[in-house]
């Protein structure tokens, strides 16, 4: 039972935060929002989906969404804070790998989507690190680490941690990481005015 309404849980609640994010971001970096709402619309997606595929790699490019929120949310979630920071080489870097890489999707194989998706959630959240060190942002840093362990999970299969599947752990981790990152994203804003 708790297999079944676990990642339903999860997707809703992710589905809920980030919309709240993209909502409260809006004004402060449209890149950001965008990141959320493409978050959004995934976890929505995933709770009108039917079950998951049985393999990783087919669950990891069972939908167009997934895959868009998978390659493009986490570099436009960082893509905000680099250019609140005026670190804008970073964020567009971000940005062009992240719409390379999902343009080429539809020539990759299953793994390899896999390995972009996670790729990109690890040099999101590598970044998102780097700059909370340098700003000496506590939520930006807790925001990256989440959505970093996120990332990792993109694929995993069913029985690949031991106290609770990727499908359910991946949802909660990430709606933290959005709820994180929204509020350093709106305190580094009003830092900068």
């Amino acid at each position: 039972m708790a297999g079944e309404w676990g990642p339903a849980l999860g997707n809703a609640l992710l589905c809920a935060v980030s919309l709240r994010a993209a909502l409260r971001t809006r004004q402060v970096n449209c890149g950001s929002a965008a990141g959320f709402l493409l978050q959004a619309l995934a976890a929505a997606e995933a709770l009108v989906a039917p079950r998951p595929p049985a393999t990783a790699a087919a669950a990891a490019t069972a939908t167009p969404g997934a895959w868009a929120c998978a390659v493009l949310a986490p570099p436009l979630l960082a893509f905000g804070f680099h250019w609140l920071n005026g670190d804008r080489a970073t964020a567009n870097l971000l940005l062009a790998a992240a719409v390379a890489a999902a343009a080429a999707g539809g020539r990759l194989a299953e793994e390899a989507r896999v390995l972009a998706a996670r790729s990109a959630a690890a040099l999101a959240a590598g970044g998102l690190l780097v700059l909370a060190a340098l700003t000496g942002s506590g939520g930006g840093a807790l925001g990256g680490l989440l959505l970093g362990a996120g990332g990792l999970l993109w694929g995993l299969p069913p029985g690949a941690l031991p106290l609770c599947p990727p499908a359910v752990a991946r949802p909660w981790l990430l709606a933290a990481a959005g709820w994180a990152l929204q509020r350093a994203l709106g305190a580094q804003h009003r830092a900068w005015r």
